[in-house]
């Protein structure tokens, strides 16, 4: 990583990417179970074959999203309890 890089300054960048990254996951994995129309791929389109496709789901049965919403979600936990000796001086 960057010398200059403070793990308070990692956090500020990383937290809302990967709130991001799991709001995304939601939403994609939400589309996958129940079926609900993704926003911006219509009927037809290539996005929605995709959505549909086998390579959408993990041994045809659990959407890829799945697994992305989890380890979204172990890395925000995971920042969230990272200290450093600076921060708790601070």
């Amino acid at each position: 990583m960057i010398k200059d890089m403070t793990l308070r300054r990692f956090k500020t960048i990383a937290l809302p990417i990967y709130a991001a990254c799991l709001g995304l996951g939601i939403y994609m994995l939400i589309h996958s179970l129940t079926g609900a129309g993704l926003g911006g791929c219509g009927a037809g389109s290539g996005c929605d074959s995709v959505m549909g496709s086998l390579w959408a789901y993990i041994a045809g049965v659990l959407p890829v999203s799945a697994p992305a919403v989890v380890t979204y979600l172990l890395l925000l936990i995971c920042i969230l309890f990272l200290s450093d000796k600076k921060d708790k001086e601070s």
